[in-house]
């Protein structure tokens, strides 16, 4: 329970855009990586890379979830007419955010599909 706790509260601390906060939950070794675009981030870097992304985003969490090496979460976020999800895994050590690995992906509408059945 403490680290769904943990990461609501990393979350929301983002959301508020309260810099000091977030950093507290990531541990001096900390990593992130982004494997889609493959990058990946010190500490130092990772909030610089918040702290800087341009525009007025926001952040909904959709859900927060405990696996084996710490948590999982689903967030939604809005920058104006554009609509993004995030898929975090969250590693822990010493009850610190290690490793976060996310996959981005852009929001869009469905495709038209026509298909033989429904002709």
């Amino acid at each position: 329970m403490e680290r769904i706790a943990a990461v609501r509260s990393y979350w929301e601390a983002v959301e508020a855009r309260n810099w000091s906060k977030s950093w507290s939950f990531l541990h001096e070794d900390f990593q992130a990586v982004w494997p889609v675009t493959k990058e990946s981030w010190t500490r130092e870097e990772f909030m610089r890379v918040n702290q800087e992304y341009p525009g007025d985003w926001h952040i909904r969490i959709d859900r927060i979830e405990p696996i084996d090496m710490g948590a999982l979460s689903v967030v939604y976020v809005t920058l104006g007419q554009k609509w993004f999800y995030a898929i975090s895994f969250f590693e822990f050590r010493d009850g610190m955010f290690l490793r976060v690995t996310e996959y981005w992906a852009d929001g869009a509408e469905p495709p038209e599909r026509k298909y033989k059945d429904r002709e």
